[in-house]
């Protein structure tokens, strides 16, 4: 990669988790964004509890889908039986995502959207259960096929046999996981094991990002790392009551948590915010 498709590389996956950070934050803070970096439109979606937004400028798109801690998202995320996506029934994923993905689809086609993307490329992504919802979205309909597909701390959602019928789908994915972030590990294995169901695994090789904005690939965990993350943010979230605990071990834990700070999109957006200014020495551009 040259040092130009680099910079703007991290350029684009700082404005994706920048939008992520903003869709949390509410709606005022998605158009105060837009405005100050030069959008030249901004559309608000939301199906049942999963939101998302899109920035348009001048040349492209940045399409942005993230989860919520809403309790109906939280059943809905946590059904792992299998799902073919879309019409031609050959690539299988994880039900609770793909149907979360074919309700979203549903509304942003629905609202028009479609002519913001005529000649424009499209930037997608999202942070924790709305980086699994991303990457099926452009399975369900070609007008939402992305250039690159950006994820922050996403779980697995693709059924082992499929990932390769995904990869020849023909855009690459991203995925940035911070260190001791459990949510990169769910569904675990032994939830899959209890439910008979087969393999889930990511599309892509992690990048892992620290809060230095270091960067590196994702070696392949060990069972003792990933025992002690799950085990890290077991103990966080007992800390704080039995309720919280017995809802996100049952649940899954797979929206964006406060009480597991390394899943967190803020501290996402200032790593990677940390890494272009490592890269770049600059913050100005898309």
């Amino acid at each position: 990669m040259s040092a130009d498709a680099a910079r703007n590389w991290i350029l684009t996956a700082r404005r994706q988790a920048e939008i992520a950070q903003a869709i949390y934050l509410g709606e005022s803070f998605v158009r105060s964004l837009a405005e100050s970096s030069g959008a030249v439109g901004v559309r608000m979606f939301q199906a049942n509890h999963i939101q998302a937004a899109a920035l348009i400028y001048d040349s492209h798109v940045h399409l942005v889908v993230c989860g919520s801690n809403d309790e109906y998202d939280w059943f809905a995320n946590s059904n792992s039986r299998i799902r073919y996506v879309a019409k031609e029934k050959v690539i299988e994923g994880h039900k609770g995502f793909v149907d979360s993905a074919s309700w979203l689809c549903r509304e942003i086609l629905g609202t028009g959207f479609r002519p913001a993307l005529n000649g424009k490329k499209m930037y997608l992504g999202g942070h924790s259960a709305g980086g699994a919802i991303a990457e099926i979205l452009p399975l369900f309909d070609d007008r939402l096929s992305p250039a690159e597909v950006f994820t922050f701390g996403s779980p697995k959602w693709c059924v082992t046999d499929s990932v390769p019928l995904y990869l020849a789908q023909g855009w690459k994915t991203h995925r940035f996981v911070m260190s001791y972030d459990p949510v990169p590990y769910l569904p675990l294995t032994l939830w899959r094991m209890m439910l008979m169901q087969r393999y889930f695994a990511h599309t892509s090789t992690g990048i892992e990002v620290a809060d230095s904005g270091e960067l590196r690939l994702c070696s392949r965990v060990s069972q003792a790392k990933r025992f002690a993350v799950i085990s890290r943010a077991a103990m966080g979230i007992a800390g704080r009551g039995v309720v919280t605990y017995a809802k996100a071990a049952v649940l899954g834990a797979l929206n964006r948590v406060p009480l597991v700070p390394a899943h967190d999109s803020a501290r996402y957006f200032e790593a990677i915010n940390q890494s272009a200014v490592r890269g770049t020495g600059y913050l100005e551009g898309e």
